[in-house]
């Protein structure tokens, strides 16, 4: 879970999505949390990043971008169960 912050927080975010992409690390979900300070980075990377293919679309979808702890422990369980479901 990734709360907002200023460039450190930019800089551990995406490293861990580096991480993910070039599946150095596996089964790890990504959860934003504040919808209103992380939607713009996230337009950006669909609008740029991912439209100029510097980044496919996993490496976005990845995201759960959220105001909800619920939603977020919701996910975190989900994935981790699909993750180690298909790991067996």
């Amino acid at each position: 879970i990734i709360m907002p912050g200023g460039l450190g927080t930019l800089d551990e975010m995406f490293e861990m999505m580096t991480l993910i992409q070039t599946k150095k690390m596996r089964g790890f979900p990504l959860v934003l949390m504040g919808k209103s300070f992380w939607q713009p980075l996230i337009t950006f990377m669909r609008a740029t990043l991912l439209e100029q293919g510097t980044i496919s679309s996993a490496d976005v979808e990845g995201l759960l971008v959220t105001d909800s702890p619920e939603e977020a422990v919701d996910y975190i369980y989900t994935y981790l169960s699909k993750y180690e479901f298909s790991q067996k």
